[in-house]
């Protein structure tokens, strides 16, 4: 889940393929663009999804990125995960401040964002939060 971070990802992929025995694996869990529509936190914040449409890779583009290292990209699938048991629980991740676009935002957008998605807990309390990620794996 940090792979958009990296400044370099050929030479990251070509550090991969070095360091790996010829049939070695490499597994990508990360969030792509393809994905953006579907993150639990874009309606409530506007501005995010072209902040992830600059930091996110596309699937083809991450593939390509470690195809060019020497890698086969044998299979690649969404998974989706519980990323918080409700979206209360989901607000109080939101506000710690660990997600990098997130981070980003003006103050006064985050805090509109984090009352609107508090406000939607009230309407399903209880109910779990679901972000879909892609994982890739590579041979």
């Amino acid at each position: 889940m940090s792979f958009h971070h990296v400044q370099d990802p050929d030479r990251a992929a070509r550090e991969c393929r070095r360091v790996l025995r010829s049939d070695g694996h490499v597994v990508v869990r990360t969030g792509t663009r393809e994905q953006i529509p579907s993150y639990p936190y874009v309606p409530f914040f506007p501005s995010t999804p072209a902040m992830l449409e600059d930091l996110l890779p596309d699937r083809p583009g991450l593939c390509a990125v470690f195809e060019s290292a020497g890698f086969r990209c044998v299979a690649s699938q969404i998974v989706t995960q519980i990323v918080a048991p409700s979206w209360a629980a989901y607000a109080g991740k939101l506000a710690a401040g660990g997600d990098s676009v997130l981070a980003r935002l003006p103050a006064s957008e985050l805090a509109i964002g984090l009352d609107a998605v508090h406000r939607h807990d009230d309407g399903s309390p209880g109910q779990p939060v679901i972000e879909p990620i892609d994982v890739l794996f590579f041979r």
